[in-house]
């Protein structure tokens, strides 16, 4: 299965204050399966400054990979789900933006997931696996008492 996973600025989710966030070393990060390629950059995240989720396309498979999303970080925040406004894009900070796109140049069962520098997390895949398996890697990059 090729996934394909780009982390830019990320180094560690966190529901934590800065305070008790506990850095994690790049040989720390275990992702299953063992994305193709990975790049991860200095910086860190508080899941808590997340305002929302934005689907590019508002589409069904998009919703159903927000909802997912929304459940998983439920215990920590509340997160409403919204559909692209173009002129809402350039203000999409601390936001979980979905975009299902068939025409990218991803593999059917790929990914791309990135942190940018407006601590917006990014999900773009070609197919409803693929937002999957990059909903499932963004778990994993979760601190673990999340799940409980």
């Amino acid at each position: 299965m090729k996934i394909i996973l780009t982390l830019l600025g990320l180094m560690l989710f966190t529901c934590q204050p800065p305070s008790q966030t506990q850095s994690m070393l790049m040989n720390d990060i275990s992702i299953i399966p063992e994305p193709v390629s990975k790049q991860i950059l200095n910086g860190t995240i508080d899941l808590k400054s997340i305002k929302g989720i934005i689907l590019k396309n508002g589409s069904e498979k998009e919703h159903h990979i927000a909802a997912l999303f929304q459940e998983y970080l439920n215990p920590a925040i509340s997160l409403s789900i919204s559909e692209l406004v173009p002129a809402y894009l350039s203000g999409a900070l601390d936001h979980i933006i979905i975009f299902l796109d068939t025409n990218a140049e991803i593999p059917p069962e790929g990914y791309k997931l990135a942190v940018g520098d407006q601590h917006t997390i990014e999900l773009t895949a070609s197919s409803l696996s693929g937002l999957f398996y990059g909903f499932q890697t963004f778990r994993q990059l979760c601190p673990p008492g999340l799940e409980k």
